[in-house]
């Protein structure tokens, strides 16, 4: 494993009127920059892929909400399917060209009975080393026709082991320590939060989940309207609190929660080691517990954990739920 990774982090604005070829022509330019910084990892938010459709075929009318599911497995059987994979191939070409692995956000992809909203590594030789569905879904993405992924896995690369949390499973923090136990090292997050931006939203997400298991993380935020919405985020390479200045917990930051950006950051392996050690948390770990409840939990609730977490909580607060 490389001991110091250099990984950039794309803030992407998404725009109503533009063409392909200029999306595609900034997507390039984007990865360029990241490249020229050094980076070996480069991460872009949710919906990269979804955006792309949409500017290749506006006569889809492709929007977030009832419906979007079906309108989705409607093209897909005649143009989507190779708009995506030429998609794909755009990015192969990149991490080739460039020798750095590309997570080129996630794409809604039909399934049997919905969408997947899904993410991609792909490899310096441009190859795909897998995919993540998300496994947690909020009420809107399921009122979008979203089917939820039911595994977790962790990619072994010599930055280190990846894995995922997509859009809602960075506030689930079972997600991360689940990863975590399974080995995962450096936690990607492409997410698209709707606007208006809260900076206490995003620290009870990954900034917490991070602080908790120990471990990198890379949160790339989708900026802009896609598909009827506005989104906002201010996308963050992240580590321990002890690694970084004034102990924020954050190694770099986009500027603004509203604009484009690509940053990058070194992440230690070495200064990861040091903390660890000091604070030995791992050892705290309850893991005979995660190993019996986890599964339990998932098993017996016929709901998603998300809508069961969801519908607790509005019974608390004395909602009647939906």
């Amino acid at each position: 494993m490389i001991l110091l990774a250099r990984v950039a982090c794309i803030q992407l604005l998404s725009r109503r009127r533009e063409s392909p070829g200029d999306f595609l022509l900034r997507l390039t330019c984007l990865v360029e920059h990241a490249t020229h910084d050094g980076a070996q990892l480069i991460v872009f938010p949710a919906y990269t892929a979804f955006a792309y459709l949409t500017l290749a075929h506006p006569e889809a009318q492709l929007y977030f909400g009832p419906g979007l599911a079906q309108g989705i497995r409607r093209i897909w059987s005649s143009y989507g399917a190779s708009n995506f994979n030429d998609f794909l191939d755009f990015f192969k070409g990149l991490a080739r060209k460039h020798g750095t692995y590309i997570v080129p956000g996630t794409m809604l992809t039909p399934t049997g009975k919905g969408v997947t909203n899904t993410a991609y590594l792909i490899s310096p030789a441009g190859t795909t080393i897998g995919t993540q569905s998300e496994t947690h879904l909020n009420r809107d993405e399921r009122g979008s026709g979203f089917v939820s992924g039911d595994d977790l896995q962790v990619f072994a690369t010599p930055l280190g082991n990846l894995g995922f949390v997509i859009c809602e499973d960075a506030w689930y923090p079972e997600v991360m320590r689940i990863l975590t136990l399974k080995g995962a090292q450096i936690i990607i997050a492409p997410v698209a939060v709707p606007k208006p931006y809260s900076k206490w939203h995003q620290v009870r997400g990954m900034w917490q989940n991070i602080q908790q298991n120990q471990v990198f993380g890379i949160e790339s935020c989708l900026t802009g309207f896609l598909g009827g919405v506005e989104f906002e985020g201010r996308s963050t390479i992240y580590a321990t609190c002890e690694m970084t200045p004034g102990d924020t917990g954050v190694l770099a930051q986009a500027k603004a929660a509203h604009m484009e950006d690509v940053f990058t950051a070194g992440l230690d392996f070495i200064k990861l080691g040091e903390t660890i050690r000091r604070f030995d948390i791992f050892s705290q770990f309850n893991r005979p517990l995660y190993k019996q409840w986890f599964p339990h939990v998932y098993r017996e609730y016929p709901l998603p954990a998300s809508r069961y977490h969801e519908r607790k909580r509005e019974e608390h607060e004395g909602r009647k739920p939906l």
